[in-house]
């Protein structure tokens, strides 16, 4: 896992400061570039914004990037007297996700750290968020931390999840687990979720203990899978191999509610359009509900493990 430049967007929020620790963190581990961002949402062309109504658009905007310029040097300040390189930059865009993706591609980021708020119900189906919409569109690496990490800090990073459901995107993501966790020392754990099996009924027999019966042939396969996936990415690491019965992410959230993980690491199938919209995804729902930091590896994202 190669990491040159962070790219760490703020808001000044509570959600963000909290990602603050985990941007220099990172910054520190990879002797990287941190690039603090603030994005000044300017919608200068909308008869609807605001500001478009001011007798002078150019002056408010002025006025607003000094605030915003004070705000994040305030922020960055006490980071100055560490060895580490961090910069500051005010970008204008007509929305935050665009300004922090176009910024992400112009430096270009290795990474990119966001505070999570955790959204649930109506208020994430209706209204998204910053952090979500990143995730869907990022070309790179994305981390984000949820305002309830509380003690799960990368600082005292000990234990690392990586979720494995055999596929290409998330034996990548396992790649970047194992450079992490060689990095900072950590055990690192290799969950399967084992998904409901949907079966047909059978001829005159019971549809729970056919369905049961069939889950219970797969444990092994899925458990020597995870051995198999733990012998070729992450030789000689301490951790658990894991299989989870239960459906999509939510069991997995539970796991990490009662486990000492301090960082899950996972791929993305990169699913788009209705099917998003409709189902949501595995990786989206983790980033949004997990108690600990989670790493994201979006689909395009090359395996680089061993580097740097």
């Amino acid at each position: 896992m190669l990491v040159r430049k962070i790219l760490y967007p703020t808001d000044f929020s509570e959600a963000s400061r909290h990602a603050l620790e985990a941007a220099l963190f990172c910054a520190e581990l990879f002797d990287a570039e941190l690039v603090a961002q603030y994005v000044l949402v300017f919608r200068n062309a909308d008869l609807w914004a605001p500001e478009a109504h001011f007798p002078n658009a150019e002056e408010l905007f002025e006025k607003l990037h000094e605030l915003a310029s004070s705000d994040l040097g305030a922020l960055t300040r006490g980071q100055r007297d560490k060895p580490l390189r961090v910069r500051e930059v005010i970008d204008r865009a007509p929305e935050a996700v665009r300004g922090i993706l176009d910024r992400a591609e112009a430096e270009p980021a290795d990474l990119i750290v966001l505070g999570t708020h955790g959204r649930t119900g109506a208020a994430h189906l209706l209204l998204g968020s910053v952090a979500a919409e990143v995730l869907r569109r990022s070309p790179c690496p994305v981390l984000t931390v949820p305002a309830s990490a509380g003690s799960r800090s990368l600082g005292k990073l000990r234990r690392i999840l990586a979720a494995d459901d055999f596929s290409a995107p998330a034996r990548r993501a396992l790649q970047h687990a194992a450079v992490f966790a060689r990095r900072v020392g950590a055990e690192l754990d290799l969950v399967h979720v084992l998904g409901e099996v949907e079966m047909p009924l059978p001829p005159g027999g019971a549809p729970v203990a056919w369905g049961a019966s069939f889950v219970e042939e797969l444990l092994p396969h899925a458990r020597q899978a995870l051995a198999d996936d733990r012998d070729r990415y992450a030789a000689g690491l301490a951790g658990r191999d894991l299989v989870l019965r239960g459906g999509g992410a939510g069991i997995l959230v539970d796991h990490l509610k009662t486990a000492e993980v301090d960082l899950v690491v996972q791929g993305t199938q990169g699913r788009r359009g209705l099917d998003r919209l409709l189902l949501g995804s595995f990786a989206e729902r983790m980033a949004r509900l997990s108690p600990c930091p989670v790493l994201t590896i979006p689909a395009g994202e090359a395996a680089r493990a061993g580097s740097g």
